[in-house]
Parts: C-alpha cells; sequence; structure tokens
C-alpha cells in the first residue's frame, strides 16, 4: 500500500513538472526600431489589410497574435 502511494505521488509530481517545462514564455519586447514591425507593416499592406495599431512597443505574444489572427487566413496558417 505504501509503495503504491508512493508510485502514485511520485507519477503525480512528474506530470505536474513536465507541464512547467513545456510552458512558452512570450514577454520579450521588441523596440520601436525592431524590424519585426517592418516586416508585419509590410505582410499587411502586401495583403491589403490596415495597418496594425501603431501603439508599440509590443510583446513577442502581442506579434504573435496579429500575424495568427490577420495574416493567418490569408497566409494559409
Amino acid at each position: 500500500m505504501r509503495i503504491t502511494r508512493a508510485l502514485v505521488c511520485c507519477l503525480v509530481g512528474c506530470l505536474m513538472s513536465a507541464s512547467i517545462f513545456g510552458a512558452v514564455n512570450q514577454q520579450e519586447f521588441y523596440s520601436l526600431d525592431s524590424d519585426v514591425y517592418d516586416a508585419i507593416e509590410a505582410l499587411y499592406i502586401h495583403q491589403g489589410l490596415s495597418l496594425p495599431s501603431t501603439t508599440g512597443p509590443y510583446s513577442q505574444a502581442e506579434l504573435s497574435l496579429m500575424v495568427d489572427r490577420r495574416l493567418g487566413p490569408q497566409l494559409g496558417l
């Protein structure tokens, strides 16, 4: 009974720690003079969309959402 309980606790601990290592941190901020802004602006113009908000700087997560939501369907993403 103790071995089973210890085994279950170990398994639960391993599963919980695996989720910690799988998380992606997208909190990096890009400065306003970064080439990323120019590339996203060029993509928006090329696709015929209105330009995204200019209230940057944006985090990596916000830039990913811009590309996924607006440009994803046109680019086939």
